[in-house]
């Protein structure tokens, strides 16, 4: 008998008016070997996407339907969080409910957990599809390739600020698979937050856990770009990530993150919120006035020698 570790995926897809797509979406999870469940999470959808998800889980017993409680839109990120907590296999991965799975979706996640106890998430490769000439045109505005995903192997502990900072790309939230555990380590999605909660949970994560990546160049799921997509919506993007950076600021603060990690967002809050005419010594006695705990933390002391006392 094998003493094989089994590799089964709880496959979490938030769901708010997809019915254009989600037959699709399902039917690309639902027949992987290890695919061990798909929770549909209904986000008060108005369009037949509740009805047709119904009809999905009578057809396939891997399907299960989940809503949300209240009956109110809260997002995806609570709907993820809902699959989530609901999950009953150790590996968790996520689908949005217009994009699709590739037959090797999971093959490198698969050698990679059973190879090694310690890897807590494995990212890989997403590649975009487009609808139309529209939805192409308004992709390439944001982004130079087709494919989403990390140029080179990067080591776990060099993650957080290849992703914070750029430079060798990023993963998609299609392309990562994560032990359950990881989410006690580094939190739920942030519910506060819309269009790039993704991206925040993922360097909460690279700083908390052990990613590592899988297939790096050969996509393991499709992005559907269509003139709906919530990329297209500059402005709130760029809103909810000034949101995400002051939220992960005040999170690393209460850490126990190196002085280098925590300056690292500081910057990111200093650059990307304010902009580099902003005074930063300004910004500095700003940020501890909103958060007076910042008084308790060995960041204060070091950023008030940084900003006084070390000539530029």
């Amino acid at each position: 008998m094998s003493n094989q570790i089994p590799f089964s995926v709880s496959v979490v897809v938030p769901i708010y008016n997809a019915d254009k797509y989600l037959e699709e979406a399902v039917e690309s999870v639902v027949h992987l070997s290890e695919t061990g469940e798909v929770i549909l999470v209904d986000d008060a959808s108005t369009d037949n996407s509740l009805a047709l998800c119904r009809q999905l889980e009578k057809k396939y017993s891997k399907v299960k339907v989940l809503v949300q409680p209240d009956g109110k839109n809260r997002g995806a990120a609570a709907a993820r969080n809902i699959g989530i907590i609901e999950a009953l296999c150790e590996f968790i991965a996520f689908l949005d409910a217009d994009d699709l799975y590739l037959p090797n979706r999971f093959q490198a996640e698969k050698a990679i957990f059973l190879s090694n106890l310690g890897v807590d998430g494995v990212y890989g490769c997403n590649l975009a599809v487009f609808e139309n000439d529209s939805a192409r045109e308004k992709f390439f505005k944001r982004y130079e390739s087709e494919k989403t995903t990390l140029q080179k192997e990067v080591a776990p502990e060099d993650l957080f600020k290849v992703l914070l900072f750029g430079g060798l790309g990023r993963f998609h939230t299609s392309a990562i698979t994560l032990r359950k555990r990881a989410f006690g380590k580094a939190g739920l999605f942030n519910t506060n937050i819309r269009y790039v909660e993704d991206t925040e949970l993922w360097l909460k994560l690279s700083l908390t856990t052990t990613l590592v990546a899988g297939s790096i160049d050969e996509p393991v799921a499709i992005r559907r770009v269509h003139d709906n997509n919530s990329i297209h919506q500059v402005e709130k993007v760029v809103q909810a990530s000034r949101q995400m950076y002051q939220a992960l600021f005040d999170w690393a603060v209460r850490q126990p993150f190196q002085f280098d990690v925590k300056n690292s967002f500081f910057i990111c809050l200093h650059d990307f919120v304010w902009g580099k005419d902003f005074g930063v010594k300004k910004l500095f006695w700003q940020q501890t006035v909103r958060n007076p705990s910042i008084l308790l933390s060995a960041f204060f002391y070091k950023k008030i020698h940084q900003l006084y006392f070390i000539p530029v």
